[in-house]
């Protein structure tokens, strides 16, 4: 929120961006590092995440592996842990909630963690996960933040995973609470490395795959499909990848990361949008006659759902009537 620039390294800790001298300072070490992890016979990671307080910048957790969580509440000049209930495990990703800053989501080695009091304590949070599934990627339907949307890798094997097995999607409907999976049209032989949902239509989410580009679900995760039009390259990237799939600040543009190919863009307009409105399958009658129903309906009045509004100008009216009927026999 104040500009300062943070990153985390694999091997050296913390940095922050010093604008003044343009040069990168390291900060307060977390802890010792220089040991092995004797588990997986190697040296422990320092992949770490980053999540800024919503409301106070000052305010930052990082994620690291394996030390679990630590906080800064001064802006990164002094760090403490923050580990009760905590697993010996580390952080792929943290989000908050969207409504209560003090409950905050980890992404894990293992699942989901969650706190409820800014991180003093932590608890599984993952009921049906499958084992040591590292957890990329978490979202919330802006309609209901009780509906969550998570994406992962599947660590087994020192992280290996199993063949027919790499990764899964999962969905939660109770806050995250319980999870069930959300694969259907998905080929699970590979990592899924990022979902996002789409905040003007909910029902609409990403999915950044390991090998087969971007998937779209257009009824909250029952179905995917590819959605690689204009993309050279499917292959995303590799077990350290983070956040390659990225919403614009306004929600316009969709950006993808390549694992050899650059950056895209995708612009998100009426023209993406399946408007099976009655929930069939089929863009048909009835579905225009859902919009006809809202006829004059401006984005001002009671009982105003966006869905209808394909054109996005805050009105629903002729144009939208016909872009459903662009859309007329399309099985979505």
């Amino acid at each position: 929120a104040d500009g300062t620039l943070l990153c985390g390294s694999l091997g050296y800790e913390m940095y922050a961006y010093n604008q003044v001298e343009a040069t990168w300072e390291q900060l307060s070490v977390f802890t010792n590092f220089g040991q092995e992890w004797p588990i997986w016979d190697r040296a422990m990671y320092q992949l770490t995440t980053v999540a800024f307080h919503p409301t106070d910048p000052d305010v930052v957790y990082v994620g690291t592996f394996p030390a679990g969580m630590f906080k800064t509440t001064d802006g990164g000049q002094s760090w403490r842990e923050i580990n009760v209930g905590w697993s010996n495990d580390g952080v792929f990703s943290l989000v908050f909630h969207p409504e209560d800053p003090d409950i905050i989501y980890a992404g894990t080695y293992n699942g989901i963690n969650r706190s409820t009091d800014t991180g003093a304590r932590w608890e599984k949070w993952d009921q049906g996960w499958p084992a040591e599934q590292w957890v990329f990627s978490i979202d919330f339907d802006p309609r209901d933040p009780n509906v969550m949307y998570a994406c992962s890798k599947n660590g087994e094997n020192k992280g290996n995973g199993r063949k027919g097995f790499q990764g899964t999607v999962m969905k939660s409907a109770d806050g995250g609470a319980s999870w069930f999976a959300i694969t259907t049209g998905l080929n699970l032989d590979q990592e899924f490395y990022e979902i996002i949902v789409d905040p003007r239509q909910p029902d609409t989410l990403y999915l950044a795959t390991q090998f087969e580009g971007v998937f779209i679900s257009r009824d909250s995760g029952a179905f995917w499909t590819p959605w690689n039009e204009g993309l050279t390259l499917m292959e995303i990237g590799s077990t350290l990848i983070a956040n390659p799939m990225a919403l614009s600040a306004d929600g316009s543009y969709l950006y993808l990361g390549t694992n050899g190919s650059g950056v895209f863009r995708r612009e998100l307009g009426a023209s993406d949008r399946c408007p099976d409105f009655d929930g069939d399958g089929d863009v048909d009658i009835v579905d225009i006659m859902l919009v006809a129903a809202r006829w004059g309906m401006t984005s001002a009045d009671p009982g105003w759902d966006p869905r209808y509004d394909l054109d996005g100008d805050g009105d629903i009216d002729i144009a939208d009537i016909m872009l459903v009927a662009a859309h007329w026999g399309e099985h979505c």
